[in-house]
């Protein structure tokens, strides 16, 4: 009787363990992203207010591109053995003047692992936003 109590406390502790380790894997992995959300975000919105390519920010800042069908860029960017798809959204947030405009750009970075299962987390999402104004310098 005590031994089975005792295997039985061994397989909960054993089962607790394990799930702990998922989530701290989880939540490691969703760090990754995140970062990956911001540092796309933050290299495209340079882009954008140096105007690479020519006419791209007059582009940006005189339309909304906040259909899920219509991002203002997608694309992938891989780090190690992941790859990172992103789609880049805008909303105006303040109209003015041409030269004081205010956007809202947001990226979601979606992922899987290497194989295209990742193992009790399905897939990964990330989001991240930032206030661009068409004064801002790159």
């Amino acid at each position: 009787m005590a031994l089975a109590i005792f295997a039985a406390a061994l397989v909960a502790l054993m089962s607790v363990t394990l799930a702990s380790l998922r989530i701290s894997r989880k939540s490691s992995t969703l760090t990754a992203g995140a970062s990956q959300a911001d540092c796309i975000l933050q290299r495209e919105v340079s882009k954008v207010l140096a105007d690479r390519p020519p006419g791209s920010k007059t582009q940006f800042f005189s339309q909304d591109f906040a259909s899920p069908n219509n991002p203002w860029k997608q694309g992938t960017a891989q780090v190690g053995p992941t790859v990172y798809n992103y789609r880049m959204h805008t909303t105006t947030v303040q109209t003015g003047m041409a030269g004081n405009r205010m956007k809202r750009a947001f990226m979601v970075v979606t992922w899987w692992s290497k194989d295209g299962v990742r193992s009790d987390h399905g897939k990964m999402e990330a989001r991240s936003s930032l206030l661009v104004n068409e004064n801002e310098r790159p």
